[in-house]
């Protein structure tokens, strides 16, 4: 299967991989044909686009790291969390944390059964959903990088219970104000900056849990250079678990459509995290994550420098942007070779992705 755009989606396509709707039901699922009604569904919900299946991708198969079962259910699971802290009721959210430790013990198994898996799945998320499927997607992430810095099973459930309620506090700032399209004024910046403390404060009063998992909340959003927020901590004066969110919670952000600005590839916001390692980000942590996270994730097509055309079709941990190629034919040229290996063909060595499409 491949990633397309929805610009591109067309009739007759294939489903390659399931699709959501608001409430977590199934609204397609793979071998569905496309029909307009569904691509106009698609992109009112404004989703990115959608993985198809077709004879130029066949034998990709691009899995996810959970089920997309555990992810859906747990994105709703954070959905009533907001939903009862809206109302008062201290009595549900503590009903909803201890259902958080279900989903968390199930995300930390997967992320431990498929420890030498690298995460290849370009992001699917419905626009009004970000917040909740954020919160999973950094959990996930987190989770990844907590496995691969050898963290042991307790500190991975505390990590993955920080990561997941890491926005908690933002369920109490106006959400015209999360969602304002354009630049923030100081004040209102100030107001956004309050969200880890109130986070923070919050779960202190209402749930009772290790500590570490409130000092990550608290300082998700310190940077390694000391210029974060709430408390400008610097280097590992920042907990673990703020160090590693800190990276999973940006590439989750910026990676995805918000109303202030346009979604960065994946390979873009690995330029990022390494451009920042040692600034904004702990150079151990953002190492793990660019072998950890695929730039050019597994059935996304490509451009390369020598001007032929594929799609990713396997990733090498060690070598992430050297990819193995399945090659597209392109205005009628039929490439003579099916694959081409950028890690192992020493021809190939200065042929470089030059871009993404999606």
């Amino acid at each position: 299967m491949r990633f397309i755009s929805i610009e591109h989606a067309q009739e007759g396509m294939i489903v390659g991989r399931p699709l959501r709707g608001r409430n977590g039901e199934t609204l397609l699922t793979p071998g569905t044909a496309l029909k307009g009604t569904f691509i106009e569904t698609i992109k009112r919900l404004r989703y990115s686009g959608l993985y198809i299946q077709d004879e130029f991708s066949e034998g990709i198969e691009v899995e996810d790291i959970i089920t997309d079962d555990l992810r859906q259910n747990a994105v709703l699971a954070v959905r009533r969390l907001e939903a009862d802290m809206v109302s008062g009721s201290s009595r549900g959210f503590g009903s909803q944390i201890e259902a958080f430790a279900g989903f968390i013990d199930d995300i930390i198994e997967s992320v431990l059964s498929n420890k030498d898996t690298v995460m290849n799945l370009v992001d699917l998320k419905i626009f009004d959903q970000y917040t909740y499927q954020h919160s999973v997607n950094v959990c996930v992430l987190s989770s990844v990088i907590g496995v691969a810095m050898g963290l042991d099973r307790a500190q991975l459930f505390n990590l993955g219970m920080t990561a997941i309620l890491h926005d908690l506090g933002k369920f109490f700032i106006d959400k015209e104000l999360l969602n304002k399209p354009g630049r923030l004024t100081g004040e209102e910046f100030a107001v956004i900056k309050k969200h880890p403390e109130m986070g923070c404060d919050y779960l202190r009063r209402n749930c009772y849990y290790s500590s570490s998992i409130y000092i990550g909340v608290l300082q998700h959003h310190e940077r390694y250079n000391g210029t974060g927020y709430p408390h400008g901590r610097s280097g590992s004066d920042i907990h673990i678990f703020g160090r590693i969110i800190a990276v999973a919670d940006v590439y989750d952000a910026i990676t995805s459509l918000r109303p202030y600005h346009e979604p960065v590839l994946p390979s873009e916001a690995h330029e990022y995290i390494m451009g920042n390692s040692g600034q904004h980000f702990d150079p151990d942590v953002a190492g793990v994550f660019i072998r950890k996270i695929a730039p050019f994730p597994e059935g996304v097509e490509v451009l390369l420098s020598n001007g032929l055309r594929g799609v990713v079709y396997k990733n090498y941990p060690e070598f992430m942007t050297r990819p193995l190629i399945k090659l597209l034919p392109i205005e009628g040229y039929t490439p003579k070779v099916e694959f081409i290996d950028l890690k192992d063909d020493s021809s190939l060595f200065n042929v470089t992705i030059t871009k993404v499409f999606t």
